[in-house]
């Protein structure tokens, strides 16, 4: 009862001083304890696979470099958040990664992995999370976004931005057994909408093995000794796709499927509401991207479509009884009526 006493009586600005470093304290600590985010990871080079594979990342720093192509400088970049970045440090180690530091007022650029830089203005390192690229709510993906549990990334070397048209995925058994046929499936989502079909005439090789994909992306491998191989999937204009399979005399092939689109519609839904809520946006603006997030690759109905509208009017025309709200409205009112 003492301490309440107290509490009730204690100077307003005592009092403000006490919240203002209670809310210092818990953005400090929600900082320090940011959430990982436990994501697959791939780290496509021109010519090599650098990374494939499971990875958990963290907040933290990353090296900055001295890339004259990537402007870069030697600051080391901070992230609250881990995102793609984070990621390749995390997988690699940070000693075989360099950002371009604090250079770029709007972010950070990946500048190098394990020495593969750009030697060009026009080619650079770029990144796809859960295979989108360009239709995230309020811009592009970028790799500073923040991840998510379950998020597939995949950091590629482009010659030139606009290299790529396609993006592949390859799908296949994690074990296999020699001398036996496995079959699998190779996936192209196209770098310009990020819709998925099938990955036709596509080389898929690894172990020995090698196979030329159907017109519905399916094929079959046969490897001819036990190990661990890396199985690529390539074909000009496309980022490349690989993943490890393990060959061994009592492997148990467990047949598979390629990810659906509603599958990776619901992934990426999941990470624009992570971006939304990262974006550190005020009330409003932070239901308006988490609605819009919520829509990806969904279409809305007539009614959402005039709430929509109507909401859209509200904003362009904020004052009550303003004829041109009005009109607004009205019309906002007819669609799909």
């Amino acid at each position: 009862r003492g301490k309440i006493m107290k509490k009730a009586t204690m100077p307003l600005t005592l009092r403000a001083a006490l919240v203002a470093l209670a809310a210092i304290s818990i953005l400090a600590l929600s900082a320090v304890t940011a959430g990982a985010a436990n994501v697959h990871l791939r780290i496509e080079g021109q010519s090599k696979t650098h990374f494939n594979g499971d990875v958990t990342s963290n907040a933290r720093s990353v090296p900055g470099g001295a890339d004259s192509i990537c402007r870069a400088n030697a600051n080391p970049a901070v992230f609250a958040t881990p995102n793609a970045i984070t990621a390749a440090a995390d997988a690699l180690g940070s000693e075989k990664i360099a950002t371009s530091g604090t250079f770029f007022g709007w972010g950070t650029m990946l500048c190098s992995v394990d020495g593969e830089a750009p030697t060009t203005g026009t080619g650079g390192w770029l990144v796809r999370i859960n295979q989108q690229d360009s239709t995230a709510p309020n811009g592009y993906v970028t790799a500073t976004d923040p991840l998510s549990n379950n998020d597939r990334v995949v950091l590629y070397f482009s010659p030139a931005y606009g290299h790529f048209s396609s993006s592949l995925e390859v799908t296949l058994p994690a074990q296999a057994k020699p001398r036996e046929p496995i079959s699998g499936f190779v996936d192209s989502f196209s770098t310009a909408t990020d819709l998925k079909s099938p990955g036709a005439s596509v080389t898929v090789s690894g172990g020995g093995a090698t196979a030329s994909s159907a017109a519905d992306g399916s094929f079959q491998l046969t490897f001819p000794a036990a190990g661990r191989f890396l199985v690529t999937a390539e074909k000009s204009g496309a980022i490349r796709g690989s993943q490890w399979v393990t060959v061994n005399p009592a492997a148990v092939p467990a047949p598979v499927l390629p990810l659906t689109q509603a599958q990776i519609n619901r992934q990426r839904r999941v990470a624009a509401r992570a971006k939304c809520r990262a974006s550190n946006k005020p009330g409003n603006d932070l239901t308006l991207c988490i609605r819009n997030a919520n829509r990806l690759a969904r279409t809305p109905s007539a009614k959402q479509r005039r709430v929509d509208a109507r909401e859209a009017c509200v904003r362009r025309y904020p004052t009550l009884g303003n004829s041109s709200r009005i009109r607004c409205v009205r019309a906002a009112n007819r669609i799909g009526r």
